[in-house]
């Protein structure tokens, strides 16, 4: 059985088998009963189950859940075909199905109706081990390279059953299949679609890309070229110079720092309008700045060595403008809270607001810078 075979229906199958114009023989295994379908370029050219054939067989088929096939597209499909014209019409109007012209002569006489017919044969007539013997798989070609005779249309004994009609088929779009359904013949495929999608991929970022050039180009200001004697005249300096004017500008936080929060909110009225002081270490690189250290007294009164919890900072400058958070890791737990200070530039101290998880306190802050 071939493996690539195993996640399709019956109908499903033959549509693949169709639209791959594919000739061959779908040997088919219901468990008890065998059967086969013969293709000749895509078209249908024998079909039976069992002792069904033709319609009557794929009608039966179309019900079957758990079938296994096996498909070879070395064996040719028969010169001659026991499905009629009618079975031709019911085939393609029930189930999409294009069966070839191929009928073989037979002793029944052909009737023309315009009707769907009212019974069909189902599956469980077809398994039934007491009923008339199972037609298994035989071989296919007679050492005359002649087929076997198929199994008569319907027996006589089955004029009492339910047709098994479902709704008109129409073959999903699936996987093109090669007739042999190698896993060899798949890479091709699959290199192919991942080629394709790297393709895309390369020409969305090529097309973004130079949707990003021209939107910079169009939003850059004119480039203003100077004359010989501007050039030979400008300073050569200046963007030195303006470099270290911008540095000198930006305040110098590095140092040790005495930090005082004043608590004015909390939610534990113990807390409130108590003193905190901290002591600060702090690192600036550039408008970054890191910190750590310890608080070191309560209301004015120093804590003990063992009494102290250390404090770690973090934070950035903006102009005269300084946030930073902070964590404070106490005895039980640790908290957490938020520094904004303004610089005074007179006294190059920090004046503002802070707010902590610890009780909720919040209220004033200052902090100046030890010498």
């Amino acid at each position: 059985m071939n493996d690539a075979l195993r996640d399709y229906e019956i109908l499903d199958l033959i549509g693949v088998l169709t639209s791959q114009r594919a000739s061959g023989r779908l040997q088919i295994s219901t468990g008890m009963t065998g059967g086969a379908l013969f293709f000749d370029r895509g078209q249908l050219v024998e079909a039976w189950l069992g002792k069904l054939t033709g319609f009557q067989a794929i009608n039966a088929l179309a019900s079957v859940g758990g079938a296994s096939y096996d498909f070879d597209p070395t064996i040719a499909p028969p010169a001659q075909s026991s499905i009629t014209a009618r079975e031709r019409l019911l085939l393609k109007d029930y189930f999409g199905i294009d069966a070839i012209d191929r009928e073989q002569s037979h002793d029944l006489a052909f009737d023309e109706v315009d009707s769907m017919p009212s019974h069909a044969v189902p599956l469980a007539s077809v398994e039934d081990p007491d009923s008339a013997s199972v037609l298994e798989p035989q071989s296919t070609t007679t050492p005359e390279g002649q087929y076997p005779e198929t199994p008569h249309f319907i027996s006589e004994a089955d004029d009492e059953v339910t047709l098994v009609k479902p709704k008109r088929v129409v073959p999903r779009r699936l996987p093109l299949l090669h007739q042999a359904f190698t896993k060899s013949t798949l890479r091709p495929a699959l290199l192919f679609v991942l080629l394709t999608v790297l393709v895309a991929a390369a020409a969305v970022a090529l097309v973004y890309r130079s949707r990003k050039s021209d939107s910079a180009a169009s939003v850059a200001p004119p480039v203003q070229t100077a004359s010989p004697t501007d050039v030979s005249q400008a300073p050569t300096t200046e963007p030195q110079a303006q470099k270290t004017e911008n540095t000198a500008a930006l305040p110098d936080l590095t140092g040790n720092w005495k930090v005082t929060n004043t608590v004015e909110q909390t939610s534990y009225e113990a807390y409130k309008n108590m003193e905190i002081g901290f002591n600060v270490s702090i690192n600036q690189a550039g408008k970054d700045f890191t910190g750590k250290g310890e608080k070191i007294s309560e209301n004015g009164r120093s804590l003990p060595r063992n009494g102290r919890t250390p404090i770690s900072v973090k934070g950035t400058i903006d102009g005269d403008k300084v946030e930073a958070t902070f964590s404070e890791n106490g005895a039980m737990r640790t908290t957490n809270g938020r520094f904004v200070w303004r610089i005074n530039k007179t006294t190059g101290g920090l004046t503002g607001t802070f707010v902590s998880t610890a009780a909720g306190a919040r209220g004033r802050s200052a902090a100046k810078k030890e010498l």
